[in-house]
């Protein structure tokens, strides 16, 4: 299942600033949608999409490994990269190389890659802080 979240846009000071909602990744919703913004200017010029992951709780250690995706608004959905957590319960910062594949209005799936089948009552969430489109890799 896949939970859909768009990037919110409120005013600040008269400034536009950009909310980033959290993303939730579990055993039942195994995968997440972020909508390439207009805010992500020319975005098959940007290098990099960056995932942030805030928590984590895994406490059976399960390996957590997860694919991107790009998703098109028309087309097939093409497989981006991928990218692992070690230990499997460390929460960090993820790149993958975007193959200067996006484009304005497509989407950005970030998908648990499921190896063997998870059980629905399993203690298990992923939040993701941040998906972004980058030119370089900021700590």
């Amino acid at each position: 299942m896949t939970v859909m979240l768009e990037t919110a846009m409120a005013m600040a000071g008269g400034e536009p600033s950009v909310i980033a909602p959290s993303y939730i990744i579990n055993a039942n919703n195994l995968s997440v949608v972020y909508q390439v913004q207009h805010a992500d200017i020319k975005p098959q010029h940007k290098k990099f999409i960056q995932v942030k992951i805030k928590s984590v709780i895994n406490p059976s250690k399960i390996s957590l490994s997860f694919n991107v995706y790009r998703l098109p608004i028309t087309g097939k959905k093409s497989f981006v990269g991928t990218f692992s957590l070690f230990p499997s319960d460390n929460p960090g910062n993820f790149i993958v190389a975007t193959q200067g594949k996006f484009k304005i209005d497509d989407q950005v799936e970030v998908a648990l890659d499921v190896i063997d089948a998870i059980d629905k009552n399993i203690n298990l969430q992923i939040t993701i802080d941040s998906i972004s489109m980058i030119d370089r890799f900021h700590e």
